[in-house]
C-alpha cells in the first residue's frame, strides 16, 4: 500500500500528526537562532608591477630595497589609493615607481647605510653604487608628496665614508611637492651636514621643493610654460645667477669652498615642462603661493619646450 500525505482522503493518525507538528516547530526555532549571513562583496585585486616593486592590493604589502610599505583599501578605493610610507627608522635605496596612484609619505634616509644587493630590486642592484638613488619616487598619473629626513645613524661609519644623499621625485601628469630636512646631529658631528643632491621634475604639473636650512650649492631651474619663484630667504643668499628664457642658474650660499672643479656639496635641479617652480627653505613661514614674490618672478612664460632634459634623464 502506498500512502500519500498530500491526498485529501488521507487521514493522518493523531500520533503521526503530533510528531509532524513537533518536528516543524523545532526546525523553525533552530533557524531563528541564527542571523542571516553577511553580504559578500569581493575585494579588488589590483596588481602594480614595476621594475622596483610588485604591489598586490589583495595582500596589502609592497616590498623593495630595505623597506616594507603596507596599505589597505577596498574595491571602491582601488583607483584612488595613496601609496607611501611613514618611516621613522633610517633606511636606504627606497624605490617606488607606480602608474596611476598618488605617492605620499615620510622617509628617513641614511645614505651610508649598506644594503645587500640581494635585497634590492634587480634593475637597481645592477646599477653601480654611484648611480643608485637613495630615494626614488615616481608616479605616471598621480602627484608625489614627500617629507624626507636625511640622517646619519652611525657616527663612526659616517666618519669613514661620507656620502651625498641623492633624492629624486617626479610625475608625468601630476604635481611634485618635496620637503627635505637634515638631522640636527649631522651638523654637530664635526664633519658638516650630509650634502644633498635633489632632483624633481614634472611634465604636466607644478613642482615645489623645500630645501634644507643652510643649503649651499648650485641650483638649475627649468620651466617651458610656467614661472620660477624663489623665497626671499633664498634670494638674499644668492651669490651669482644667470638665466635665459627657460632656465635659471644660481649658486646659493658661500662660494669660497667651490674651486671650479667637480662639486660634491648640495645641489638642486628642477624641471617643469608645463608648470611653475617654487623653491623655499624648509623652515620659512612665508608661502610664495600667497605672496607671489620672488627674485625670478616670471621667466620662461613663453616658448614651447619638449621636456627632454632632467625628466627624460631620470624617469624616461
Amino acid at each position: 500500500m502506498i500512502i500519500d500525505p498530500n491526498d485529501t482522503e488521507y487521514i493522518e493518525s493523531p500520533k503521526v500528526a503530533e510528531a509532524r507538528a513537533a518536528a516543524t516547530a523545532g526546525r523553525s526555532t533552530s533557524m531563528d537562532e541564527f542571523d542571516a549571513p553577511p553580504g559578500y562583496s569581493p575585494r579588488a585585486s589590483t596588481t602594480f608591477s614595476t621594475s622596483s616593486y610588485v604591489y598586490t592590493s589583495s595582500t596589502h604589502i609592497m616590498t623593495g630595497g630595505s623597506q616594507t610599505i603596507r596599505g589597505s583599501f577596498g574595491s571602491s578605493q582601488a583607483e584612488s589609493a595613496t601609496v607611501g610610507a611613514t618611516s621613522t627608522k633610517p633606511t636606504n635605496f627606497v624605490y617606488i615607481d607606480i602608474p596611476n596612484n598618488k605617492i605620499k609619505g615620510s622617509y628617513n634616509i641614511d645614505p651610508t647605510m649598506p644594503i645587500p644587493a640581494s635585497l634590492l630590486p634587480p634593475k637597481v642592484a645592477a646599477l653601480p653604487d654611484s648611480q643608485r638613488k637613495n630615494l626614488y619616487l615616481f608616479s605616471k598619473n598621480g602627484s608625489v608628496e614627500a617629507d624626507v629626513m636625511v640622517s646619519s645613524a652611525n657616527e663612526e661609519r659616517d666618519a669613514k665614508r661620507q656620502k651625498r644623499a641623492t633624492l629624486a621625485a617626479g610625475s608625468s601628469n601630476g604635481s611634485v611637492n618635496l620637503r627635505v630636512r637634515r638631522a640636527e646631529g649631522d651638523i654637530t658631528f664635526g664633519r658638516g651636514p650630509t650634502p644633498v643632491q635633489i632632483s624633481a621634475a614634472s611634465r604636466n604639473g607644478t613642482v615645489r621643493v623645500s630645501i634644507p636650512t643652510g643649503f649651499t650649492g648650485p641650483m638649475m631651474l627649468t620651466t617651458h610654460n610656467g614661472s620660477i619663484k624663489l623665497s626671499p630667504t633664498i634670494s638674499a643668499r644668492i651669490a651669482t645667477e644667470t638665466h635665459d628664457i627657460h632656465t635659471k642658474r644660481c649658486f646659493v650660499g658661500d662660494m669660497s669652498s667651490y674651486d671650479g672643479g667637480e662639486w660634491h656639496g648640495d645641489e638642486l635641479v628642477v624641471e617643469a615642462n608645463n608648470g611653475s617652480i617654487w623653491v623655499n627653505e624648509l623652515d620659512e613661514s612665508q608661502d610664495l603661493r600667497c605672496t607671489g614674490t620672488g627674485s625670478a618672478a616670471s621667466i620662461g612664460d613663453t616658448g614651447k619646450g619638449k621636456g627632454k632634459g632632467l625628466f627624460s634623464k631620470l624617469f624616461g
